[in-house]
């Protein structure tokens, strides 16, 4: 049976939020701002003060340790040379895009630790660039046919990013889809977080996916996507038909869940 959330507990529970996130504010002030407080205790269910606490100490202590990365370290200079993560554009609600080419991954050719300073030196510029009214970004994840799982960096990268940057995921959109991408699906899963998996969308439509047509301005997927991949021409072209047909996609919804990670 469904109870109505009454207008006078909902701004409670409003007031009490603010109160945490200045608590935690004047905690770790001056390194900790509103944003950075309000995502942290979002991302441990907007109640738990002290695991925010935790969580922040633990950030601040990574960002003292981690930034700011150089991209002319020689090492994530050729990292952000192989193109395989990098900002795209916008997406149609002016968010950044971020593009992760997992095609152009091979386990064989990187350290981890490269890997993950050049996507926090893009992370951290896409953030830096984000206009008012915006703490998120969009990313996809090409990931055609031939693409290696690479779990070592897939854990790698879930644990740096739902530690360090809750609450910046809008939407992953994955793509082109397959029974094969699926079941590649299956074995990420376990690294990622309820939330941040809740955000992750199975395109349909091959590599015309209809989720990215309503989500992202056209010349921005152009931009990311064209000459991806050697089989493909322009999937926007007129009269293009995609090779691929997928299954119906995942669903997700920002007010589908609470938060408890990012």
């Amino acid at each position: 049976w469904f109870t109505p959330v009454k207008e006078e507990d909902k701004v409670a529970k409003e007031l009490e939020f603010t109160k945490n996130v200045e608590e935690l504010v004047r905690r770790f002030h001056p390194e900790c701002t509103m944003d950075t407080a309000s995502r942290f205790l979002t991302a441990r269910g907007g109640h738990r003060v002290e695991d925010a606490a935790t969580m922040i100490e633990k950030h601040l202590a990574w960002r003292a340790q981690t930034l700011p990365v150089s991209p002319t370290d020689p090492a994530v200079a050729a990292e952000l040379l192989k193109g395989t993560f990098k900002r795209v554009g916008e997406d149609a609600e002016g968010r950044p895009m971020l593009l992760f080419a997992a095609h152009k991954n091979k386990s064989a050719e990187r350290a981890v630790e490269n890997v993950i300073k050049m996507m926090v030196h893009v992370m951290e510029e896409a953030i830096a660039s984000m206009p008012a009214g915006h703490e998120r970004f969009s990313l996809i994840l090409f990931a055609p046919v031939g693409t290696e799982l690479d779990l070592g960096l897939v854990s790698a990268l879930a644990s740096t990013f739902q530690d360090n940057y809750p609450e910046r995921l809008h939407r992953l959109y994955v793509l082109p889809t397959s029974m094969l991408s699926r079941v590649m699906w299956e074995g990420v899963r376990p690294f990622l977080s309820t939330n941040t998996a809740a955000k992750v969308v199975l395109t349909s439509g091959g590599h015309r996916p209809r989720e990215l047509e309503q989500s992202v301005p056209v010349e921005t997927l152009r931009a990311a996507l064209v000459g991806m991949d050697p089989q493909e021409n322009d999937p926007w072209a007129e009269r293009y038909v995609s090779p691929v047909t997928s299954p119906e996609p995942s669903e997700a919804s920002d007010d589908d869940y609470q938060s408890d990670s990012d």
